[in-house]
């Protein structure tokens, strides 16, 4: 057994025997080719490759033939996926794609098609078999075989389905590569394989992002103080970047905006209006109930109203003028 990689295309080469084909014994050299597209999804199938010859490897079989294909879990107790497709050969040799035929139902004495598509079969997370097969991280699949040619129905070996062993350690998932995933761990189970400047982690014991730089690990941005990374949360707190301590930690919103300026000033949370549009308002003097702003001609002051605008009571009004030298002296206001 041996493996070649070609770019994205793995492939695999194997030798196996097909005990009896009708009445006549017969070897099937068989191609196994895996491809695995990284740039976008998981291919929907595989291809199968093969020859039949006859016993002494001279002789071609030919005919029509219906191959019945079975992925089982490694003990072969739970069925993952089977389907059958029908080949003919002049020459011995076919190909097929497993994953386009048709899949087995009602069709004894094989078991009907579970239903999976390939991303369920081979990935190790989900259980199976309602349950009773839950797969481990480094679990394969078996291919079983069986080939009928219209009287007798022949199972080659089981077929082990397993990484091949440049694909343990694959350049890309799904075309984004080792640099674009963040993996995460504790400080006791930081990775032993890692690349200096590449390999990033979130270190759950520090709250922190980190970095192998080629002698140690490196905390990174953005990572969060302690007091940051519990599930409390505060009215009106923001994160804040701490530049002396490079981590993201809580603050009240009030003390990150600056002082004001203009005719308000002070703190965003504690602000006194000092003037209008840039003329002095002084109220050094509390107001009385029912004064109004008043210019003095160097600033707003508190004044009693009578002094401002109308004065007077009843039918007896007063009306304030300008006195034409910047003053206001008294109108009089009567009925007619």
């Amino acid at each position: 057994m041996w493996y070649v990689s070609r770019k994205n295309k793995i492939y695999e080469y194997a030798t196996m025997s097909l005990k009896k084909l009708t009445s006549v014994l017969a070897t099937l050299f068989l191609v196994i080719g895996l491809s695995a597209n990284a740039a976008n999804t998981m291919p929907s199938n595989f291809t199968y490759q093969g020859r039949l010859m006859n016993a002494a490897g001279t002789a071609a079989l030919t005919g029509s033939l219906t191959l019945y294909l079975e992925i089982y879990n490694p003990a072969k107790s739970c069925l993952l996926y089977s389907e059958h497709q029908a080949i003919t050969t002049s020459d011995g040799i076919f190909s097929i794609q497993i994953g386009s035929g048709t899949r087995t139902a009602s069709t004894p004495p094989y078991t009907d098609d579970p239903g999976n598509n390939f991303v369920q079969i081979f990935k190790n997370t989900d259980p199976f078999c309602g349950g009773s097969w839950v797969p481990a991280t480094a679990d394969g699949r078996v291919l079983v075989v069986h080939v009928y040619d219209g009287t007798t129905t022949t199972t080659l070996a089981d077929q082990q389905l397993t990484p091949v062993p440049q694909a343990l350690v694959a350049d890309t998932l799904a075309g984004v590569s080792i640099n674009g995933f963040v993996q995460s761990w504790t400080t006791a189970t930081r990775p032993d394989y890692h690349v200096a400047n590449i390999t990033i982690g979130w270190n759950h014991d520090l709250k922190k992002l980190e970095m192998w730089n080629g002698a140690a690990w490196v905390p990174q941005t953005p990572k969060f103080s302690a007091s940051a990374s519990g599930d409390a949360t505060t009215d009106k707190y923001v994160m804040k970047w701490n530049a002396a301590s490079k981590e993201w930690e809580p603050a009240d919103i009030a003390t990150l905006l600056p002082n004001l300026g203009g005719d308000v000033t002070g703190a965003p949370s504690a602000n006194t209006i000092s003037s209008l549009q840039g003329r002095a308002l002084d109220l050094s003097t509390a107001p009385n109930p029912g004064q109004v702003l008043k210019w003095d001609g160097t600033k707003w002051v508190a004044a009693n109203e009578s002094a401002v605008i109308i004065g007077g009571s009843g039918t007896n009004n007063v009306l304030s003028k300008f006195d034409g030298t910047g003053g206001l002296k008294d109108s009089r206001v009567s009925d007619d």
